[in-house]
């Protein structure tokens, strides 16, 4: 209940779920006195509160098991959303309203209200047979069209939420050498794990400076990190002896003759990889079946030829090369 019924003026304050309250009380149990502020008062008062009617916040889904033991009365809460429907099929019309129940009360009572919830207001729900066609449990997500037949549903309902992936099950990508297998190429399962790695450590200094031109209101310098060394080792064959690079006070350069030493690791171990029995046999097969695949598109000018050079062999010859 967010508007006056009378003036259709909307409510500045957050009393909607009293204003359920008190029409629920006046239409259902008798009681014509029933103000919105009543409810209100006797909520504070029970709550401890002493926010006013301009102030108050609104109340939150965890304290309505407190109201419902303040007012005698079971409060269940609906929503209205667009039905799930498959996004492949293609039918255009758009989707109805299902209403699903967003929270059962224990119903120790014997009053019952139905409450709508919506972009945080309470609305008041007069018969659940005008309010929807159709209902959708929230744990198997079963439709029904009669709302006694969701409430006897719920309470045996032992399933967990289904949900629904449009692009389906998480899968892991082929690796290049199943890629390979694809095509008819084999590599070794000795040979498809990279067995080569860098270590290195860098050792820096922290530097008094003085930074007055880069302060700002909450923020001082005090030093500086300058870098001093990098030790470098590797377990590639031939390169296993510890290598150190001292700053000479350029640490730019430092970083360049660190760079430069890696990339001469990188290049051996390439080297090392790329010259085993089947790993150099794949690479043999790869050039070679690139070679006649563009013969073969030189000859018969085929477009399936040239998407499959373009789009397999070559891609799959540079994923081996960055492998090793």
């Amino acid at each position: 209940m967010s508007n006056n019924t009378k003036t259709h003026e909307i409510f500045k304050d957050n009393l909607c779920l009293f204003r359920c309250l008190a029409h629920h009380l006046k239409t259902n149990l008798g009681i014509c006195n029933e103000r919105p502020t009543d409810p209100f008062a006797k909520w504070q008062a029970a709550n401890g509160g002493r926010a006013s009617v301009s102030t108050f916040k609104g109340v939150s889904f965890q304290e309505l098991g407190d109201i419902e033991k303040l007012f005698k009365c079971n409060i269940y809460m609906y929503n209205l959303k667009p039905e799930e429907v498959d996004v492949s099929s293609s039918n255009s019309t758009s989707p109805k309203l299902v209403c699903e129940l967003l929270r059962r009360s224990p119903s120790r009572y014997d009053s019952t209200m139905c409450l709508n919830y919506y972009k945080g207001h309470f609305y008041f729900i007069t018969d659940m047979n005008y309010y929807s066609k159709s209902f959708s449990c929230s744990r198997c997500r079963r439709l029904f069209t009669k709302h006694k037949n969701l409430q006897k549903h719920i309470p045996h309902c032992k399933q967990h939420v289904t949900y629904q992936f449009p692009g389906g099950v998480f899968e892991l990508p082929p690796t290049v050498f199943d890629k390979l297998r694809a095509v008819g190429i084999t590599v070794d399962k000795e040979e498809q794990f990279y067995p080569y790695r860098i270590t290195y450590d860098i050792e820096t200094s922290l530097d008094k400076v003085d930074f007055k031109q880069c302060n700002a209101q909450k923020l001082n310098f005090i030093g500086q990190h300058k870098m001093l060394s990098i030790s470098v080792c590797s377990n590639v064959p031939g390169i296993t002896d510890p290598k150190c690079f001292i700053s000479q006070g350029d640490s730019a350069q430092l970083v360049d003759n660190f760079v430069n030493y890696c990339n001469n690791i990188s290049q051996s171990a390439f080297e090392i990889i790329s010259n085993r029995n089947s790993m150099r046999s794949a690479f043999e097969d790869l050039h070679s079946m690139i070679k006649d695949k563009e013969r073969e598109n030189g000859e018969q000018d085929s477009e399936s030829e040239c998407q499959l050079l373009s789009r397999v062999f070559k891609p799959l010859l540079g994923s081996l090369t960055n492998y090793c």
